[in-house]
């Protein structure tokens, strides 16, 4: 008679200490990628295009295991492609590509990240909408992919499919690929930007097309750069933060609707640390502090509210732990000195990483460990699985409707998703080493049940 394993839930849940947080986070449109401090990559939200590389198209509404490389170190999320640096400073690029925003020199959409070139000496990158940005060891500058507002800075509004050098002669520092315009800051501390400029995005006065990089101000102290939808964010070396461009939502944080043509101070201070935008903007200061304005109609600001704000940069609750924060469409994501992500905003596609597709108008906790998630009263519940041990395939018996159901190990990796799965399925998990795994079951009403199987041949 085959043995069957009758789990009571409540007792069988795993105390499993999860030592890697997270180090670094950024947000596309609608899809999220973060780096783990053991140097492993992740991704969430809209996958249409193959954005998060996990070899599929699926969305995914929780953090998710890109491959199982640990090595990673730079990353950016564009509209609806990705980009990577890994520690050994080889260039890695996944998504759509349909404006050769990869830099494989081909329009072949990649679902998992792919190595770009063979060189192994690039030290940043910047995805924006449609084209990629980088600069290399050697302080030159090059991009690719969509043109049509001139945000390649290559001097006309042609596509690039392969990578093609920007402003030679110059030695840059760090570069922003924006929606439709670039900045970037050269080693001696000017700043300079490029392309589309109908809000004065650009800074440099006008609201014509910039086609090449343009030096913006006569200043040699500006230390940190983002490119919004429309406007531009900057802080310099002394702390003080500078806005310019679009600001019908009050995004430069002036106090205004009034758009600038030219970079202005926000306020008075000498203490901010970090700025991102997209349609709201976020700033960290050296305190610790999260601050915000501008869009904020599906409660971008995570503070409650999902009212606009022409006001100046407010502050988000009490905490002075923050270090740093990104912004997406309509949604946002800061992280915490714990290691923690925390996630507001818009959710129809899962961006906001919480296993939901609700929106949130409170910033909400994303753990350390994927797996730290409130467990069903489950008192008077029992799964069967069946096996267990199991050698090679597994049933669930007496399990509610499930959402979906997931594998992990035991680093909280997920290894394995069933999207929907139907009474009786018969679940393989042949391919995989024998060991003692996590099954996290996705009930459709929201609850989860979590237990362990254990594979043996």
């Amino acid at each position: 008679m085959k043995r069957l394993l009758v789990l009571l839930l409540v007792l069988s849940l795993p105390i499993i200490s999860f030592a890697q947080c997270w180090k670094t986070i950024d947000a596309g449109t609608m899809h999220t990628i973060a780096l783990k401090t053991d140097g492993t990559l992740w991704a969430w939200g809209y996958n249409n295009g193959g954005q998060l590389g996990d070899g599929t198209v699926t969305t995914r509404t929780v953090p998710t295991p890109i491959g199982t490389a640990t090595n990673w170190q730079f990353i950016s999320a564009g509209y609806s492609h990705s980009v990577a640096i890994k520690t050994d400073g080889t260039l890695w690029a996944w998504g759509n590509n349909s404006n050769a925003q990869l830099g494989d020199a081909t329009t072949t959409g990649r679902t998992a990240p792919i190595q770009i070139g063979t060189t192994n000496n690039w030290q940043s990158v910047s995805a924006g909408s449609g084209y990629t940005l980088a600069i290399k060891t050697d302080g030159s500058m090059w991009g690719w992919g969509y043109n049509g507002d001139g945000e390649l800075g290559v001097g006309d509004f042609v596509d690039r499919a392969g990578q093609t050098q920007i402003g030679a002669g110059k030695s840059w520092r760090s570069v922003s690929a924006g929606i439709t315009h670039s900045m970037a800051i050269a080693t001696d501390g000017t700043l300079w930007a490029w392309g589309e400029n109908r809000f004065g995005e650009v800074g440099n006065g006008k609201v014509v097309p910039v086609l090449n990089p343009t030096q913006i101000s006569t200043a040699t102290d500006w230390q940190f750069i983002c490119a919004g939808s429309s406007y531009s964010m900057a802080i310099k070396t002394d702390g003080t933060l500078w806005t310019w461009g679009i600001n019908g939502d009050d995004q430069l944080g002036d106090g205004t609707f009034t758009d600038r043509h030219t970079p202005a101070q926000v306020g008075t201070g000498h203490d901010w640390q970090s700025v991102k935008g997209y349609k709201q903007t976020m700033a960290v200061k050296k305190d610790g502090t999260l601050w915000v304005c501008g869009d904020n109609q599906h409660g971008e600001y995570g503070n409650g509210s999902v009212l606009y704000w022409a006001d100046s940069l407010v502050q988000v609750g009490t905490s002075a732990t923050w270090q740093l924060s990104a912004a997406g469409y309509e949604y946002s994501i800061a992280l915490q000195s714990d290691g923690s992500i925390w996630t507001s905003g818009i959710n129809d596609k899962g961006q906001l990483g919480d296993n939901t597709t609700t929106e949130r108008h409170n910033l909400a906790k994303i753990s350390c460990d994927p797996l730290d998630i409130p467990i069903i009263d489950a008192a008077q519940t029992t799964v069967a699985i069946y096996p267990n041990p199991s050698t090679g395939t597994f049933q669930l018996l007496h399990a509610p409707a499930l959402q979906s159901l997931q594998l992990y190990d035991l680093q909280g990796r997920l290894l394995k998703q069933w999207d929907q799965p139907a009474a009786q399925t018969v679940f393989d998990i042949a391919e995989l080493a024998p060991a003692l795994y996590l099954l996290r079951m996705n009930a459709t009403d929201n609850s989860h049940l979590f237990t362990k199987l254990n594979y043996v041949r």
